[in-house]
């Protein structure tokens, strides 16, 4: 799908306002001014993920049911390649630390 101007800035001031976080939350700042451009992240970050989420279903509308089956197999599968992919080598290289729920 063609990504709209929005979405890019959109997507900008997400890369830029994460790098700014990280340095926050790296070097310790503590003062209003970083307490109050993380409250105004979060709440940018679920806008965004609402934003997101509506151009999600109004795009699926216009796929067709097989293209869109098509994709959605594609995804199934190769998430579950990735799990088993990621289970196997920390079996692997990390047998004697493994955990049946390692998170």
């Amino acid at each position: 799908m063609k990504q709209s101007t929005v979405t890019s800035i959109i997507c900008m001031l997400c890369v830029v306002s994460t790098v700014i976080i990280s340095f926050i939350t790296y070097k310790g700042i503590d003062n209003s001014f970083s307490f109050g451009f993380i409250v105004v992240y979060v709440a940018f970050i679920i806008i965004v993920l609402f934003y997101w989420t509506i151009l999600l279903i109004r795009n699926i509308k216009k796929v067709k049911w097989f293209e869109l089956r098509k994709r959605l197999l594609k995804f199934v599968g190769l998430f579950l390649f990735f799990s088993a992919a990621i289970y196997i080598f920390n079996y692997m290289f990390r047998s004697s630390q493994i955990d049946m729920y390692d998170f």
